[in-house]
């Protein structure tokens, strides 16, 4: 589990990319982002919060997207 769970955090930004550019030519993939909706209940159900800090997609993209601006702000910090 902890592999997957490695593995999706890296990657599962790809599929909220995917869900955009679908949902912008398709309009019956936006059916399909009702699961990113319900899926944090169901699973805070069983898990407490294991969904936003393991399995949301939108929280890894932003993980993604803002590891880029702040590891090199850390590491300028951390030289001076």
């Amino acid at each position: 589990m902890e592999k997957f769970l490695k593995v999706w955090k890296k990657y599962s930004f790809i599929l909220i990319i995917a869900f955009i550019l679908l949902e912008l030519i398709y309009l019956r993939f936006t059916v399909i982002s009702v699961i990113c909706m319900i899926a944090p209940v169901v699973v805070s159900i069983f898990k407490g919060r294991f969904w936003y800090g393991n399995l949301c997609p939108r929280g890894n993209y932003k993980m993604f997207s803002l590891s880029f601006i702040c590891k090199p702000m850390l590491c300028a910090q951390n030289e001076s």
